[in-house]
């Protein structure tokens, strides 16, 4: 049994809601007494009560289940050099015709400046289409199928860059989350995956629609990069808020995040 899951079973009220990942023999066969929240084929994140891990493990539609395993952040360099932009810094070959219209870029990923004007359409519109900003705990937990944090929406984005504090009006400011007070990673990966060139070099895919996710870890008082139940579900947002679109997804975790050999149920999923 997985030692994690174990711990999870003992530290605290049995009638508690807790995160899991399991996998199921069959797809289609979904076990009773467990809440399904994102699935990828046989994989699925749930919700299930504490007393009830046991039992659940052993239902013949279980074939495994696993605790939330942290997504450990890299230590920040406190006294790195700022890097500059040089005219080097070439992102998108000039050549290049595909700009990418109608596709979805998904970052999920930490700090986001969603008023950067790179993210900016030429009205001042936003080209974000979502923000689900796992980390919020502001009670809107019963408006979003997930649970956890609070989801902005490209209206909400809108109506805050209208404003004179857009962050303020938001409740969300990349800054808050960073050590350095840059709130730099997530905008500077946006940035290079789809920045529209306003402010520095293009993006490679500047007419691209974005949606990201501020990870957070829900169990325990860790507050680094997520879990892999979050990092799940963030995934399932993003392919959610596409829709029918095409869509990529960039995870800069930052961490080994396990063997890399296809066994673990996040590389399953």
């Amino acid at each position: 049994m997985d030692p994690n899951l174990w711990e999870l079973y003992l530290e605290g009220d049995a009638s508690d809601e807790v995160m899991a990942i399991l996998r199921l023999n069959d797809k289609g066969a979904l076990p009773p007494g467990v809440r399904i929240v994102a699935q990828f084929g046989v994989i699925a994140t749930c919700r299930i009560r504490r007393g009830d891990i046991l039992r659940v493990r052993a239902l013949p539609e279980i074939f495994s289940l696993k605790a939330p395993d942290p997504v450990v952040a890299d230590a920040i360099d406190e006294g790195a050099e700022e890097i500059e932009i040089g005219p080097a810094d070439v992102r998108r070959p000039d050549a290049l015709i595909e700009r990418g219209k109608g596709i979805v870029v998904g970052v999920i990923d930490w700090g986001l400046d969603f008023g950067h004007p790179n993210f900016r359409n030429a009205d001042g519109t936003t080209r974000i289409l979502a923000l689900w900003d796992q980390q919020d705990e502001r009670g809107q937990s019963g408006r979003n199928r997930y649970g956890y944090g609070r989801i902005h929406e490209r209206r909400e984005l809108d109506l805050a860059l209208a404003s004179r504090d857009p962050y303020q009006a938001l409740g969300y400011d990349p800054a808050d989350f960073d050590p350095q007070l840059a709130g730099m990673h997530g905008t500077h990966v946006c940035d290079i995956a789809a920045g529209n060139g306003t402010v520095g070099p293009s993006g490679i895919a500047p007419d691209a629609d974005l949606v990201f996710v501020h990870l957070a870890a829900r169990t325990g008082g860790f507050s680094g990069l997520g879990d892999s139940v979050t990092l799940l579900e963030a995934i399932d947002f993003v392919r959610a808020t596409a829709g029918d679109r095409p869509c990529v997804i960039n995870l800069s975790m930052g961490n080994m995040g396990g063997p890399h050999d296809g066994t673990t149920l996040v590389e399953l999923a």
